[in-house]
């Protein structure tokens, strides 16, 4: 292990997706099983040759595992299906290496009750709806659509594993911590969103209609009056709305800017 991540002289670990093979067997685990060796009995045990089973078991650093995201928790996860190849396989769309194990280093893997047949034994109904959604080959679909589309991001992230993930981020400027936090895992509200939207067309309808028909129209009053005549209605509209704000509150608005409402030029 430590020679395939490179820590022989005392180096940190590199980033790497080390798989594993391992033995199998359609006969179930011995009572009383004591010594490995016993497994290598070839008249008691019928292995089969060892075969690149993906992923279902490997070993990958700590540090990655947390980087991107953990294992995916998302409900098409569920029922029979194999594991940890969901994670290994978004490393190495990340760029991680694939590197398979030493041969001499397996796992022994006895036969356990499964629905998909491959054992010879009969399954039973409740057996049969454990495969609880799709799968390709018995890979589950959502693994295999990651591995396919490239992504490295799980669809559903544990939120411990959310927590240490942001918590290793290094955030580079004080513009950016404004958003750094804004919202938490769960993202914008659907409410927030729609609230976004909503100022998005009134800030589109209103630079339009500013533009095309309130600017115009405010040029041709100034035309049609004369700039000395526009100059008096403004001074003393603003006078009259900066009072008319002011008797509002004893105290007066904060932050009143005591320029013209009207842009200048008009």
């Amino acid at each position: 292990m430590f020679r395939s991540f490179q820590m022989e002289s005392g180096g940190s670990a590199v980033p790497l997706v080390l798989m594993h093979y391992e033995w199998r067997t359609s006969l179930l685990y011995p009572e009383g099983l004591a010594d490995t060796e016993i497994l290598k009995d070839s008249e008691r045990w019928q292995w089969w040759p060892l075969i690149v089973n993906e992923g279902a078991c490997m070993t990958v650093r700590r540090a990655d595992a947390i980087r991107f995201g953990g294992f995916d928790e998302h409900p098409s996860y569920r029922g029979y299906l194999c594991g940890p190849y969901d994670l290994g396989w978004r490393l190495i769309n990340a760029g991680w290496p694939e590197v398979w194990h030493n041969e001499a280093v397996a796992l022994w893997h006895f036969a356990h009750p499964d629905p998909i047949g491959t054992n010879g034994q009969r399954a039973s109904l409740k057996q049969l709806l454990e495969k609880a959604h799709p799968h390709v080959n018995g890979h589950a679909l959502t693994a295999v659509e990651a591995f396919s589309t490239g992504r490295f991001q799980p669809l559903r992230e544990n939120p411990d594993i959310w927590a240490l993930r942001m918590r290793d981020r290094r955030i580079g400027s004080e513009l950016e911590t404004r958003y750094a936090d804004l919202t938490g895992q769960s993202g914008y509200s659907p409410w927030a969103v729609w609230s976004l939207w909503l100022s998005l067309a009134k800030e589109i309808t209103g630079r339009y209609l500013e533009d095309r028909i309130w600017s115009p129209f405010r040029k041709g009053i100034v035309s049609l009056l004369g700039t000395r005549v526009a100059g008096r209605l403004r001074a003393m509209y603003q006078d009259r709305i900066l009072r008319s704000a002011f008797s509002q509150s004893p105290s007066g608005f904060k932050g009143i800017s005591q320029t013209s409402p009207f842009p200048s030029g008009s």
